[in-house]
């Protein structure tokens, strides 16, 4: 069993490509406005550090950046480790799927797809990503 998430807020910090053994991945955070106002009327924003790899990983490098506003879905994951003899640990959550849904106003080019859409596209060439150890079901 597995946590599922979903989400809809914009790329917080540049994409940091890893390499790994089965290939590669990118991390990057999204920042979420939380539905309310503080004392100074601003919004307080959440900041969630993510993964992204195989076709997702494409789209997002090749469509989108900082300040984009996306829409993600995927599993949480919890990983912890030991500093200094303390257990840490830490939520990052692994994005299956990806939606594009605006470019931040001052990079928007407009030729550039704002979207990502599966319409009139076969099921068998849609981009998309299922990690090998993830139990997916339609």
């Amino acid at each position: 069993m597995h946590a599922k998430f979903s989400m809809i807020g914009r790329i917080g910090s540049e994409f940091k490509k890893r390499s790994i053994e089965k290939g590669g991945f990118i991390s990057f955070s999204i920042a979420v406005e939380r539905p309310y106002r503080n004392a100074e009327g601003k919004r307080p924003v959440d900041f969630f550090e993510c993964k992204a790899s195989g076709n997702c990983m494409q789209i997002l490098e090749n469509y989108a950046g900082k300040g984009d506003l996306i829409f993600v879905e995927g599993r949480q994951q919890v990983n912890k480790w030991v500093s200094d003899g303390q257990p840490k640990a830490m939520v990052v959550f692994n994005v299956h799927s990806v939606e594009l849904l605006g470019k931040k106003k001052e990079h928007s080019i407009p030729d550039t797809p704002s979207s990502y859409s599966e319409e009139g596209i076969e099921d068998d060439k849609l981009p998309s990503y299922v990690p090998e150890d993830m139990d997916y079901q339609n």
